[in-house]
């Protein structure tokens, strides 16, 4: 798991333990690189969005240090997941794509699907109870008072929250120091729009080609009236089309407003604007309106991604005030919370083959999605086309992890006969050629294999730079190379790591000591301090029980990895069993002065309960004594 914050690494690692997944976490890419070479992994979790670049190419530059393709989630905060897929490099076998900040639900079902979980049954249950909860999360939107940043909190969830909280006040958006747009609300709905320069409505008069900029005249506007008076001058707009074009101004204000990207919203309470629309707008359909003048994002995924809705109590939906085919939409939503269902079959539902009820619909999704009450999990391509991605890729990952005879599916020891007849077999089945109607990620992958297989081809071919490149091997291949320990550096890391644990800073020792176990595995005092440590952060006996059952593996005569069992049995309230460990661990080193002070604890203790109980003649004889007691009084 290679991540860098704390929020998404707290909801990777609490839900995937707790259906049965070993994790590690890992922050970069050195540290990556160790875990890899070190033990076998069944997937990868990285963040797109890691502060020291892009996660995904981080892990495509230690992909080979892993023994087979492991399938790989992405997280972003910042790109729609079917782009991130999209754009992911192609050596790296994408299980899927997330959103952050994580549904628990979420991951856990994009885990479940690339890895099978320990226990089936049990995940199956926990699975279950997450989807519950997804589908019972309410609109818990705080009103928009104060000054905040949109990057943090999207325009369309201020507005929602303005809403659902029957809001006065005016909201001032801005993307730059001056200027920007001002939405005056009254009740939770809007009463006037306009930007911080003034002559709004005549903007709109010239996008929308009613007059030329260059034919108004310089005069001053105070007001709305004065710009309408204007353009029915220039003759632009007639009497009956002025409540239109103030119409369409605000949704452009609005439209505006809901795609700046990054700037501030200043929130006034209570604030009331000086001029008001007739009607005013109820905000959730006036924000479907406005963004379905536009393409919906939503749209552009693909028709096999999942939608995942988790819509907000019925009293809150309802105070939306949506009619019509938008009430229809989160009526289909609310069909099917806690389910998967594809984009496609999701919009046939909806709008059938009706392109203007599929934009309306994709507008509504748009804005639940940007509100977190809808997800849709990318899907970049059909299940076809995954396979195909996934046996090019497992190419790729030979060719990258081994050497050229690899590369081509051969030994080292092959003959030039072979040599040819494999470059020949590879260059007829994955010329990029042959995959000229394929997906552009197919095409892409299939460059990027072909461009492998015709260098190692080339050098392979000829018998003099053939022989030069068997003596490079030096009879070895990067599968079979030995991994190369550090003793040095992890003395060192088990150094720093115990000082951390004697400050109670258990986080960090605990990846002091991960680290020392990497950089020499056969360290056994570095396993038994990350046991310990591990123990001491999770407070949990099995996880430490385990890395120190690591410790014996490696030192059966480990007299510490004994006394740390000894305590993790303590703390866990097993005196019988500390009592054993202990003298397990003096039984190989009689000095051991811990275990030695832990043991005679433990028999005074027992010394003095049995003393106890002897003078009170046993609980029971003492309790007689006493009702005997009662009864003589």
């Amino acid at each position: 798991m290679l991540d860098t914050s704390s929020r998404n690494l707290r909801v990777i690692e609490r839900c995937l333990r707790a259906l049965g997944y070993s994790v590690t976490s890992v922050a970069e890419g050195e540290r990556l690189k160790l875990e890899l070479r070190a033990a076998p992994a069944e997937a990868i979790v990285a963040s797109v969005d890691v502060s020291s670049g892009t996660g995904l190419d981080i892990v495509r530059d230690l992909y080979p240090q892993a023994t087979r393709p492991l399938p790989v989630i992405a997280v972003s905060a910042r790109r729609r997941s079917e782009e991130v897929l999209l754009n992911a490099p192609v050596e790296l076998l994408m299980g899927a794509a997330l959103n952050a900040p994580l549904d628990p639900a979420e991951l856990a079902r994009a885990v479940t699907k690339v890895v099978a979980p320990p226990d089936r049954a049990k995940a199956a249950g926990i699975l279950d109870d997450l989807v519950k909860d997804l589908g019972q999360v309410g609109a818990r939107l705080d009103p928009p008072v104060g000054d905040l940043r949109i990057e943090k909190t999207s325009v369309a969830v201020l507005l929602w929250s303005v809403d659902f909280n029957d809001w006065t006040g005016v909201l001032h958006i801005r993307d730059t120091p001056g200027g920007g747009i001002k939405l005056w609300c009254e009740f939770g709905q809007l009463v006037f729009a306009q930007s911080g320069d003034g002559g709004d409505v005549l903007e709109t008069a010239v996008q929308q080609k009613r007059v030329d900029r260059k034919a108004v005249p310089d005069v001053p506007l105070r007001n709305l009236q004065d710009e309408t008076g204007l353009l029915m001058a220039l003759r632009a707009i007639g009497m009956h089309e002025v409540d239109a074009i103030v119409n369409d101004t605000v949704m452009r204000l609005v439209r505006e407003a809901l795609a700046l990207p990054a700037g501030r919203v200043e929130a006034i309470e209570g604030e009331t604007a000086s001029e008001e629309l007739e009607n005013p707008l109820s905000i959730p359909p006036l924000m479907v309106e406005a963004l379905a003048s536009e393409t919906p994002k939503s749209l552009e995924f693909h028709r096999n991604s999942s939608v995942v809705g988790r819509l907000p109590p019925s009293q809150v939906v309802d105070g939306w005030g949506f009619t019509g085919h938008s009430a229809k939409v989160l009526e289909a939503l609310r069909a099917a919370a806690g389910e998967e269902t594809t984009l496609h079959a999701f919009l046939t539902r909806c709008a059938g083959l009706d392109h203007d009820l599929r934009v309306r619909t994709g507008a509504l999704l748009d804005l639940l999605m940007e509100s977190g009450f809808v997800h849709i999990q990318g899907r970049a391509f059909d299940v076809e086309t995954e396979q195909q991605l996934s046996e090019l890729v497992r190419l790729i990952h030979r060719a990258n992890r081994g050497n050229k005879f690899e590369a081509l599916g051969l030994a080292t020891t092959a003959t030039e006969k072979q040599i040819r007849e494999a470059g020949r077999d590879l260059a007829k089945r994955y010329h990029p050629d042959n995959y000229f109607e394929a997906p552009p990620r197919v095409q892409e992958t299939v460059n990027t294999l072909f461009a492998i297989f015709q260098e190692a081809y080339t050098t392979l071919k000829n018998k003099e730079t053939r022989e030069d490149y068997r003596v490079s091997l030096g009879g070895t291949s990067q599968e079979t190379a030995p991994v190369k320990g550090d003793p040095a550096l992890s003395k060192v890391s088990v150094h720093k790591g115990r000082r951390l644990l004697g400050k109670k800073r258990y986080l960090e020792a605990v990846k002091r000591f991960r680290d020392a176990t990497l950089h020499d595995p056969t360290n056994a005092e570095a396993q038994i301090m990350f046991g310990w440590a591990r123990y001491l952060e999770t407070r949990d006996a099995m996880i430490g029980t385990t890395e120190l059952e690591k410790a014996l593996r490696l030192d059966a005569r480990s007299a510490d990895a004994w006394y740390y069992l000894g305590r993790i049995a303590f703390l866990q309230k097993d005196t019988v069993r500390a009592a054993k460990r202990y003298r397990k661990a003096l039984s190989f080193q009689e000095t051991h002065t811990e275990a030695q002070r832990e043991l005679r604890l433990l028999e005074r203790r027992e010394e003095e309960a049995g003393k106890s109980a002897r003078e009170s003649g046993g609980w029971g004889r003492g309790l007689l004594r006493r009702l005997a007691g009662k009864d003589e009084g």
